[in-house]
Formats: C-alpha cells, structure tokens, sequence
C-alpha cells in the first residue's frame, strides 16, 4: 500500500497510507520538537541531548517509547531502540539522500530522494508487514527538510 504526506499548512501534515488517513504531525523547527497523532495517539517527538544529537519520543503520558543517540560522535548512524528491539537509523547521500531503519541489515522502511522523470521526488520503501506508523512519523521529521529542499513534488509541496 502506497504511504505519502500532504503539505497542509507550514510545518503542518497528514500521513495516508492509500487513501486513509493514518495521523498528522505538527512540527516547529526552530524548537526541534514536534506532535504526533497516529490515529487516536498523541506524541511527542524532540531533539535531546547538550548537542542535540540525540531524539526521544514521548506519548501522551509523557513516557519515552522511542529514542535515537548517535553510534559514536563522528558517523552518520544511531542506535534506535522501540518497542524492545534495537535498530539502526542511517543517512546516506549517495546518490541521493535517505534515512533508513535498519534491522541488521536489512531496511525495514526508508525515506529518500528519487529522480522520476527528470523531477526529483520522495519516495518510501516499506516492509509490506510495518502497520506500526510512528516510524514514518519519527523519519519524515527527520527527511521533511530534505524534501523540502530539494523537490519540488506537487502531491508533497
């Protein structure tokens, strides 16, 4: 099934897997914090750490489900631990830009740029199984800048 966001104002989007809508998010760039609603689920999604280097995402109670800290100080990976497993979070940018999750070595669900048609456009690569959305809600706050930079998609801007 085809996942895609809708621009709805600045910093403002939904999130429809086809035709249904799974949530929106809300986010404030300058803060580096934004909110989640994934169906009737409400998080909070936040850079941490002295640098900033490190995310965490809190729910409605304000407990930690997720967080992501760097591998070590000087890649391009983070560990990112949910619901009990551990994963890799990667950026890559070749050729083109991608943030991924990783279980071992195998993608569970990327986010990246795609040249279709002479147009550069985003696409996502997902397992057909992943019907837990809260990791495309922490990989668009991530890729949005990057899109946003650098497409000029009509159904995403």
């Amino acid at each position: 099934m085809e996942k895609k966001w809708h621009k709805i104002n600045e910093g403002i989007y939904t999130f429809f897997v086809g035709n249904e809508k799974k949530g929106s998010l809300s986010m404030n760039t300058a803060g580096g914090k934004a909110t989640a609603t994934v169906g009737s689920k409400q998080f909070t999604i936040k850079r941490t750490g002295f640098w900033q280097s490190s995310l965490e995402i809190s729910d409605g109670d304000e407990r930690r489900v997720a967080r992501a800290y760097p591998e070590t100080w000087y890649g391009n990976s983070m560990v990112f631990e949910y619901e009990g497993r551990t994963y890799q979070l990667k950026i890559k940018n070749n050729p083109l830009a991608e943030w991924s999750i990783l279980a071992g070595k195998q993608a569970v669900l990327s986010y990246g740029l795609a040249v279709d048609q002479g147009k550069t456009v985003v696409t996502i690569r997902s397992q057909p199984e992943n019907s837990d959305y809260l990791p495309d809600f922490l990989l668009w706050y991530l890729f949005e800048p990057i899109a946003t930079e650098n497409t000029t998609d009509p159904d995403f801007f």
